[in-house]
């Protein structure tokens, strides 16, 4: 039992001597850009701050980040200095108009705090999602931990992000996918968009290619104060889904949801298909009256199929370029002094 105890004994002190030594704490905060957009620190992920940033079809990115890091002295040695460095990392061409700071140098007693910039700058980016990544890291490792070591940016072009008009809309599919042009290119913005008219050997339309499609309207109230606002629905050859054979709608098509201006969608996916969850039900076509308060976006979503199914297409031409099964969908908000609308439209084709 001696030698069992001595052995014991021996390990736990072996441990001890070569447990890791406690490091100070760099806390890193992110804090809102020059543009007003807040990051956040979502879970499941502890070490990351997350910029979503919005620039309309054809806009410029040009905004600058603003991290604020303290040296906290939690392994009570002090004077001990520490190097702070970035690197960016992710699409190039997100990460070219990233200017990645110098490195900084913090300690825990004289110098413990430090404010970093980081201008963003670009133009000519094609609507679409880009993201990039600014790394940070503090040597030696050994001697410091960081709070969070990843600055998450994600850049949206066009579609959704609009921030230059108070109301923007587009179609997608049920999946909350683009509408593609004739070469395949996703279209983002109010028109453009290609659909196949699927037949059979009679000529008579069975299905589309998407085969359900969605209109999707942003408004952002810029007034200043809180607007309750009247959203109404107005289709062109589009029927809200699920109907019964006599075109009667049977189901909640339409729904409202608002999201915070300055920081916009976190997950455009999740938050869209959050919308057509647990938004506001508007019914088969609206309307929609709902209070926006100041600052906040309304994003309304409105699930249509197309009014041609069952019927005869033998008049609609083959080929994308010869697209003529037109599809409009349009939302109009109306409020105490407003009144803006957004029209969407598409054109479909016969397929071979």
């Amino acid at each position: 039992m001696k030698s069992a105890f001595k052995i014991l004994t021996c390990l736990l002190l072996a441990s001890s001597a070569f447990a890791a030594p406690p490091k100070d704490t760099i806390t890193v905060t992110a804090e809102t850009s020059t543009n007003g957009v807040v990051p956040t620190s979502p879970a499941p992920f502890p070490h990351n701050w997350f910029y979503v940033i919005c620039v309309p079809h054809g806009g410029s990115l040009s905004d600058t980040l603003h991290l604020h890091f303290t040296d906290t002295d939690t392994n009570n040695v002090q004077g001990e200095i520490a190097t702070i460095s970035f690197a960016a990392v992710g699409n190039p061409n997100l990460t070219s108009g990233i200017t990645v700071p110098g490195s900084i140098a913090l300690d825990d007693t004289t110098n413990t705090t430090a404010d970093v910039d980081v201008p963003l700058s670009k133009s000519g980016l094609a609507d679409g999602t880009y993201t990039a990544n600014l790394q940070i890291s503090a040597s030696p490792s050994n001697g410091f931990s960081l709070s969070h070591d990843t600055i998450h940016i994600q850049v949206t072009v066009g579609g959704a992000c609009n921030p230059s008009s108070e109301i923007s809309c587009f179609f997608t599919d049920s999946n909350f996918l683009d509408l593609t042009d004739c070469s395949g290119a996703s279209v983002t913005g109010n028109t453009g968009g290609r659909f196949q008219v699927v037949t059979n050997a009679k000529k008579i339309a069975t299905a589309t290619n998407p085969g359900q499609f969605y209109y999707n309207m942003l408004w952002s109230n810029t007034t200043g104060s809180d607007q309750q606002v009247t959203v109404t629905l107005t289709p062109t050859n589009l029927i809200p889904s699920n109907t019964d054979s006599l075109e009667h709608p049977i189901a909640q098509a339409a729904h409202a949801y608002f999201f915070d201006t300055a920081t916009g969608f976190t997950d455009p996916l999740a938050d869209w298909n959050f919308v057509n969850s647990s938004g506001q039900k508007c019914g088969p076509s609206g309307p929609c009256t709902v209070t926006v308060p100041a600052n906040v976006t309304v994003f309304v979503t409105w699930y249509l199929v197309w009014t041609g199914i069952g019927k005869n297409a033998s008049g609609y031409l083959t080929g994308c370029a010869n697209a003529t099964a037109d599809i409009q969908a349009t939302g109009q908000v109306v409020g105490t002094n407003i009144n803006e609308s957004c029209t969407t439209d598409a054109k479909g084709y016969r397929k071979k």
